[in-house]
């Protein structure tokens, strides 16, 4: 697809879900019912009463499987109908796992669901791949079965249906995130991706792209991966289950004061010890956040520490979060 950096013809394709029947049902009325249940659940977490965003601005989403993660995502999408309903464009970032250190990777297929095709936003698109060049586009195939913006997609789909979209939806961007490690290890205290002028300007062009329209902004991101299944040496006993708590406090902090330097810091101060795979979307959202409203604060919905082993030893914490 290099036609998009070189300016001539687009090709639209359809990204296939891959994790369709493997983490939710492939039927399309089977997983309504099974997200209509889960938007009905309480939060696994109690946190104040919120009222529903009522302008296009942001959504930190997971993007763990719906069994472990269901009530939180159900928490934090069922809040954005409002939005919806009146969005003109949505941005999705998601943790690429294979991907390059802060690497930027777009793609120009339309993320599908059970529900049918997302329609992408070529105008957008083509435009940042323009500014990145062949770095655009070079591991463009993890899309085909990375889940981050797959599992965000698939409750994007369903909120706009809810909002009476389904025959009128807004176009797509997805965009997945390398690895922030170059930027977390304390001896990179100090740097930032807006050091690469390359990521910088692509950042403005996108931000230029959407300029004038209302515009979701969503984060598909988990928070900390700690214990023996992430190659830790021992399991974490209650007392580290809340000192992981406590480390995702401060990094939730930075979120609601929609902060992107902040949230870097949070990380960066541990040496990212906690594995936020999360971290590289949510930086980037909020930084286009930065550059489309001048600045946004967020709002808690829900978290949880799943379990990542049979004895929950080891755990994923996840959190939802709307900014406005």
């Amino acid at each position: 697809m290099n036609d998009v950096v070189s300016g001539t013809a687009l090709r639209d394709e359809l990204r296939t879900p891959a994790w369709a029947a493997r983490c939710y049902p492939a039927d399309r009325v089977a997983l309504a019912r099974m997200l209509d249940g889960y938007a009905l659940q309480e939060p696994p977490v109690e946190v104040p009463a919120l009222g529903a965003i009522h302008r296009a601005s942001g959504v930190l989403s997971p993007h763990i499987d719906y069994i472990r993660g269901g009530p939180v995502y159900g928490a934090t999408w069922s809040l954005t109908t409002e939005a919806l309903a009146g969005c003109d464009a949505v941005v999705v970032f998601g943790t690429d796992h294979r991907g390059s250190a802060g690497a930027l990777t777009l793609t120009t297929q339309r993320y599908a669901t059970p529900w049918g095709a997302l329609p992408n936003d070529l105008d957008t698109i083509s435009t940042v791949c323009r500014v990145l060049g062949p770095r655009a586009l070079a591991e463009e195939r993890h899309h085909d079965s990375e889940h981050a913006i797959e599992l965000a997609a698939v409750w994007l789909h369903w909120a706009l249906r809810r909002a009476g979209r389904g025959a009128t939806l807004p176009p797509v961007t997805p965009i997945l995130c390398g690895s922030f490690h170059c930027y977390t290890r304390q001896a990179a205290a100090g740097a930032s991706p807006e050091d690469d002028p390359l990521l910088n300007a692509a950042l403005e062009s996108l931000a230029q792209s959407l300029a004038g329209r209302r515009t979701l902004v969503v984060a598909a991101a988990d928070l900390a991966h700690v214990g023996p299944a992430f190659g830790d040496s021992a399991p974490l006993s209650d007392v580290g289950k809340r000192r992981v708590a406590d480390h995702d406090a401060a990094i939730l902090g930075a979120v609601a004061a929609g902060s992107a330097a902040a949230l870097l810091d949070a990380v960066r101060w541990s040496a990212d010890r906690t594995r936020v795979c999360g971290l590289p979307p949510t930086y980037w959202a909020l930084r286009l956040l930065e550059r489309l409203r001048g600045g946004v604060s967020g709002r808690l919905t829900a978290y949880a520490q799943c379990p990542a082993d049979k004895a929950f030893g080891s755990v994923v914490s996840i959190a939802g979060a709307l900014w406005e």
